[in-house]
């Protein structure tokens, strides 16, 4: 059996007459625009290869290989398709099953278990019959058939799994839609694979809405965000009239101001000392235990998780866990008379 840098390479692979000139070309193994051509959602190949979300991304040099121009397009118009060795393609489905079943912070890497590197692939001519050459280095030229049970296999340098996809998508469209029968086991695999890219769960795709899921201490009229702010020391405005030039209306209005001005202005924060000492009469609680109430362990909490970067939030699968911190309750609101709104 030979060896793996004994094989010959894609890119000496032509479909062209002697003569006939085959420039080495670029090629995107999935194309860009991947969800509009297979209507399949990128999240769900991302899922499967233990990426975090968005991470895939289609134009990055994995996903290109170097072809000559014939061979491109006998790729591009699925006339042919590389088949990977069944023991890659088993390691694949491995780590596949894996993270399936597995919390979505300990799924496997598929690109640390299979590298970007030089794998072993067998063509496999789906709708081609054209005889195809190998040209070496010194410009000589040998017959190729593929089919042939002898055929060497073709090396290529370039992340497998996205090789593997290229290859599913024109297996699929042979035999599902054109009704290509297939005995062939490794092709029988790569149609499973199919299939489990559709059962990725949703959930994987779903960034939280910050702005919708915001805490009230995110909110620039919560009272306890106006505790835990520092303030600068603003200067008190004068509330005491200057009798030398003020009227008589004008003494009664600053008069009235200053009756009503402790319930105009509350403070969030005496308001709640008092009910809590209100608490501690009269249920003749400890005052370390009222003081520890649910607003404060729902403030430490808060500040606790705020300090946690956002991937390692994002580590739970379940979307309750991942959401809690933010789904806190507003505060209610109660008027307790037509002038001023206390809160309670």
């Amino acid at each position: 059996m030979s060896s793996l840098h004994d094989l010959p390479l894609l890119s000496q692979l032509t479909a062209c007459d002697v003569g006939v000139e085959d420039p080495i070309e670029a090629m995107y193994l999935n194309p860009p625009n991947f969800e509009d051509v297979t209507k399949l959602p990128l999240y769900s190949l991302e899922f499967f290869m233990g990426l975090n979300f968005g991470e895939l991304k289609l134009k990055m040099s994995s996903n290109i290989i170097y072809v000559r121009s014939s061979i491109k397009k006998l790729l591009q118009g699925q006339k042919i398709a590389l088949i990977p060795m069944e023991n890659i393609l088993d390691k694949v489905l491995e780590v596949w099953e894996y993270n399936k079943k597995c919390k979505l912070y300990d799924r496997i890497r598929l690109d640390e278990v299979l590298p970007q590197q030089e794998y072993e692939y067998r063509l496999q001519p789906i709708d081609f019959d054209s005889p195809l050459s190998l040209i070496s280095s010194n410009g000589t030229r040998q017959p190729y058939q593929p089919s042939l049970e002898d055929a060497p296999h073709i090396r290529l340098s370039a992340f497998v799994f996205l090789v593997i996809t290229n290859s599913i998508r024109t297996i699929y469209e042979q035999i599902d839609l054109k009704g290509r029968p297939t005995t062939d086991l490794v092709e029988a695999k790569m149609m499973f694979m199919l299939s489990r890219w559709y059962s990725a769960p949703s959930s994987f795709a779903r960034k939280p809405d910050w702005q919708a899921l915001a805490h009230p201490l995110d909110q620039t009229d919560d009272p306890i965000k106006d505790i835990l702010t520092p303030k600068e020391d603003l200067p008190v405005p004068d509330l005491i009239p200057d009798t030398s030039s003020s009227t008589t209306d004008t003494t009664l209005d600053t008069e009235i101001v200053l009756k009503l001005w402790p319930r105009i202005n509350p403070k969030p924060e005496t308001d709640r000392w008092v009910g809590w000492m209100k608490n501690i009469i009269d249920h003749k609680l400890p005052f370390a235990d009222e003081v520890v109430n649910d607003d404060d362990k729902r403030v430490r909490s808060y500040a606790k998780e705020k300090s946690r970067p956002y991937e390692e939030v994002m580590r739970t699968s379940r979307a309750s866990v991942r959401y809690a911190p933010y789904l806190r309750t507003k505060p209610k609101r109660e008027a307790r008379d037509d002038i001023s709104v206390m809160i309670i």
